[in-house]
């Protein structure tokens, strides 16, 4: 499946009920904008895969994770997605440059983005 398909299944409840062809196309033309230079890739990864090296260009996605530690290059574009469930997720990313006073609290969902060796971050309730 493509980062495309599964952001548009996702937005519409994992069944495609919900959305209209007009937000689906919104959605899809962002996320081409966003995601420019990605191969598309989507990752998913089991909650026992808690010690990752990142490629360039991918997507990779984990649900609710108590440890994550992830290796990513400093060139390139790369996004990762994980849930922190009721206790905080023990985060590390090495060679990355994190923002100042970042920290991962309980039920919240992240999206990382790493460009070019430093990430910005994004998170949503639970």
């Amino acid at each position: 499946m493509d980062i495309l398909t599964y952001a548009l299944a996702k937005k519409n409840g994992g069944g495609g009920e919900g959305g209209s062809a007009v937000e689906d196309a919104v959605t899809k033309k962002y996320l081409m904008n966003t995601l420019q230079g990605y191969d598309k890739t989507l990752v998913k990864k089991d909650m026992t895969d808690t010690t990752a090296t990142l490629e360039e260009g991918k997507f990779y996605v984990w649900d609710t994770m108590t440890t994550l530690n992830v290796t990513a290059p400093t060139t390139g574009i790369i996004v990762f997605r994980f849930k922190s469930g009721s206790r905080a997720t023990n985060l590390t990313v090495n060679n990355i440059v994190m923002p100042d006073n970042f920290n991962v609290v309980a039920n919240r969902v992240y999206d990382i983005t790493i460009t070019y060796g430093y990430a910005s971050v994004e998170s949503w309730a639970v």
